[in-house]
């Protein structure tokens, strides 16, 4: 029974390792001043630049113009970067890495100041991971 219980959370262990047991959608803000409101967080099947098998989310913000927001979770860290590296240029669009998330922000008719403010505020809710 001892030798049960031990493989248990081994196995447990090596699943959280892998990242499988991190496949919650992230905790992104609700609201973010100046007038920023989230809508529904919805799995995304392709976003630019992820790799596959790569667990994605869609969102979006209005507020002071409207904000797409694609996050996708990685295992590690440089694939992140990697991804970030590979997702193609666009206009009116912003891509970074945060810890082992990519992010791609496309905006419409959103002032710079407001954009900042709602990126930042991304940036720290995924830092706290």
């Amino acid at each position: 029974m001892t030798q049960r219980v031990t493989f248990s959370l081994l196995f447990a262990a090596l699943l959280t390792a892998c990242g499988v047991a991190s496949q919650s959608a992230p905790d992104l803000p609700e609201a973010v001043s100046p007038g920023w409101k989230r809508n529904a967080i919805t799995a995304a099947a392709d976003v630019p630049g992820s790799a596959p098998n790569t667990k994605c989310w869609t969102t979006q913000y209005t507020g002071p113009g409207t904000a797409d927001v694609s996050v996708c979770r990685y295992k590690m860290e440089a694939s992140a970067f990697d991804a970030v590296q590979r997702t193609p240029i666009a206009a009116q669009t912003v891509k970074f890495q945060e810890n082992n998330f990519l992010v791609v922000l496309k905006w419409n008719g959103a002032p710079k100041a407001s954009l900042t403010a709602l990126i930042r505020a991304l940036q720290k809710s995924l830092n706290s991971k």
